[in-house]
């Protein structure tokens, strides 16, 4: 476990700006006393290590990543102090870390029309019931990008297919070419650049989708 960074030195480091694999996570895995889930996952596009603080983080950053209308993800965002601290103390509040840290955004997502949403991840909508703490937090968070016409939404695990993400995170293992070295290989390719279009809510039948495309003469390895 790597030596925590103090808010002076993040902001020296420039943690929080830079965009796609120029980006600058507020908070690194290796700094933190305890990992649990935490995972560091590189982005298929552009192969910047993600810092994901847990599985349901990686599991909707795959799920959004994925899509065709999401063009950059930033984790562990950090959001304005003075902003945050005054937002909660406005609204009896106590502020986060008593005020002395930074909150951040689990994950900003860039849109294609270059629009932004704001993302926090939770495991299930439990973490939320009878933790005033929690809520309290997440109302702040809430009205931080309120206030900067950003939309804000909570996302669950509990509500992703399994199987869909599995299937994600399995195809874009492949997504380089030059992890390509067979057809079962070769076929990850083909779905992760979705130039072979499935539906991944099922499991994936790889060598069906490979007799297949051999068969359609489609097959140019």
């Amino acid at each position: 476990m790597g030596k925590a960074i103090s808010e002076a030195g993040k902001m020296r480091e420039g943690r929080g700006t830079g965009t796609g694999a120029s980006y600058l996570p507020w908070i690194k895995i290796r700094e933190l006393n305890s990992i649990g889930t935490a995972t560091s996952f590189p982005d298929w596009k552009h192969g910047r290590a993600i810092e994901l603080l847990s599985q349901a983080e990686l599991w909707w950053y795959a799920k959004l990543r994925w899509q065709d209308d999401v063009v950059d993800i930033r984790e562990q965002f950090p959001l304005e102090l003075e902003l945050t601290n005054s937002i909660a103390r406005n609204n009896g509040i106590r502020p986060a870390q008593n005020g002395l840290k930074h909150m951040t955004t689990d994950l900003l997502v860039t849109m294609v029309d270059g629009s932004e949403i704001a993302f926090s991840v939770k495991t299930d909508r439990g973490t939320l019931k009878d933790n005033r703490r929690t809520v309290e937090l997440q109302y702040v968070e809430c009205r931080y990008w309120v206030s900067k016409g950003v939309t804000w939404k909570i996302l669950f695990k509990e509500d992703l297919n399994p199987v869909e993400i599995r299937n994600i995170l399995d195809v874009v293992t492949c997504h380089d070419i030059a992890r390509v070295h067979d057809d079962f290989s070769y076929v990850r390719h083909l779905i992760s650049h979705k130039h072979v279009t499935i539906d991944m809510t099922k499991p994936i039948d790889y060598r069906t989708i490979i007799e297949g495309l051999k068969e359609a003469g489609e097959w140019k390895r």
